[in-house]
């Protein structure tokens, strides 16, 4: 059961990874597209594990109510060390 304030974030987030490379860096990326009619500013916990160590990133979005196109989907890049591994995303959205 999700805790008092926070949204039912099976129904109004749409989460999409995969690794990426812009240059010689690497990342995970992160995108959260709001599919319901409220504002919702959401935590991200990430903690990837590659055979060259851990990458760990935090951050918070906020994203706009589906009405507004483009703007309900916001991006959060983690800088690792090799592509592959294992990882966790964690995050936490509340309307407001």
């Amino acid at each position: 059961m999700a805790d008092k304030g926070t949204t039912s974030q099976w129904v109004c987030i749409d989460e999409q990874t995969k690794y990426t490379g812009s240059g010689k860096h690497l990342f995970y990326r992160i995108e959260l597209t709001n599919k319901c009619e409220q504002r919702l500013k959401c935590a991200i916990f990430a903690y990837l594990v590659s055979g060259k160590g851990p990458s760990r990133g935090h951050t918070t979005l906020i994203l706009a109510p589906k009405s507004q196109g483009s703007a309900a989907t916001k991006v959060f890049e983690v800088k690792i060390k090799s592509m592959g591994g294992l990882g966790t995303v964690t995050r936490e959205c509340r309307a407001f």
